[in-house]
């Protein structure tokens, strides 16, 4: 399997990002029919000021680029107040680095990163149109626990 690191990323990285991870993810709240467009823009960047508050600096989230050699991607997730339970609130592989096996080497680190902290279980979003991202998450252990709108939430222990 490919190795990668996971290092903390910076407030500029974080700014890029958010613009990124925003229409991104209004993308996938159309293409899913869960809204319009207006709505949709609306929603995500409303849902990104309360997983992110205070930015790359937020209570009990953690920002980490996805390297190898160089930058292949972002990973970032968030704890429960006990920090026994995390959530990846975003996962992206650069698309010229997709199919590579960063994907599963990044979950991987995620997985050993999250049960350094104590975190015992890990979750995450998918919606069901992303059918590589799906396989990806299953072939890592990750199990749906509910099932909604042409989306999953998917876990598996940090173990």
């Amino acid at each position: 399997m490919k190795q990668v690191s996971l290092r903390p990323m910076t407030a500029a990285e974080f700014e890029t990002f958010a613009a990124w991870s925003v229409g991104s993810y209004a993308q996938s709240l159309m293409e899913s029919g869960m809204e319009t467009e207006s709505a949709a823009v609306n929603t995500a960047w409303k849902e990104f000021r309360e997983a992110f508050p205070a930015g790359v600096d937020s209570e009990r989230t953690f920002c980490y680029v996805i390297a190898d050699t160089k930058a292949v991607g972002v990973i970032l997730y968030e704890t429960d107040v006990q920090q026994s339970r995390g959530f990846i609130l975003d996962f992206a592989i650069a698309e010229a680095e997709q199919g590579k096996g960063y994907g599963k080497a990044a979950l991987m680190a995620v997985l050993k990163d999250a049960k350094s902290k104590g975190i015992q279980t890990m979750g995450l979003n998918v919606f069901h149109r992303n059918q590589a991202a799906l396989h990806l998450y299953e072939a890592c252990g990750f199990r749906p626990v509910r099932v909604y709108e042409g989306n999953s939430i998917l876990e598996r222990t940090t173990e």
